[in-house]
């Protein structure tokens, strides 16, 4: 082999480890989009006093979300409000299971949105929740 062909061969090798190692580190990197799970819960209110809870982490129900596997307050503030405003059946029993996903790809269906059985900022947004005052609830979505 002549001296440009080792070079060419060495560049091609050389190239061919840099995109290997790049698409590792594309595979193994943690998603942006990656959120905690909404462990709690927080209370909104009205300006007229109506009241609802939604799921939250830290007092906050910005940047969580909620899928199969999660268990908690979260999860029992999105199975009540599955099953009065969209007609489900769940037990609210803080689990998040099968038919838990199973009714939120129902309201998100619904609602017009992804319909992928995870809960997070878009299903929060577009799903109607439960708003109380002291004589009955109304579903609607979060202003």
């Amino acid at each position: 082999m002549n001296v440009r062909a080792l070079r060419t061969k060495a560049g091609l090798s050389a190239a061919a480890v840099a995109l290997a190692g790049v698409g590792l580190a594309v595979t193994t990197a943690t998603p942006a989009s990656a959120l905690s799970a909404c462990s709690g819960s927080k209370t909104l209110y009205t300006a007229s006093g109506a009241l609802a809870n939604l799921p939250a982490l830290n007092g906050s129900i910005y940047n969580c979300q909620l899928a199969q596997g999660n268990a908690g307050t979260g999860v029992k503030r999105l199975q009540l409000a599955l099953n009065l405003c969209y007609d489900r059946d769940l037990d609210l029993d803080g689990i998040f299971g099968p038919a838990t996903k199973a009714a939120l790809v129902y309201a998100q269906g619904k609602a017009g949105t992804s319909a992928d059985g995870i809960y997070g900022p878009n299903t929060r947004d577009a799903i109607k929740w439960p708003w109380w005052t002291e004589a009955y609830y109304s579903c609607y979505k979060r202003p």
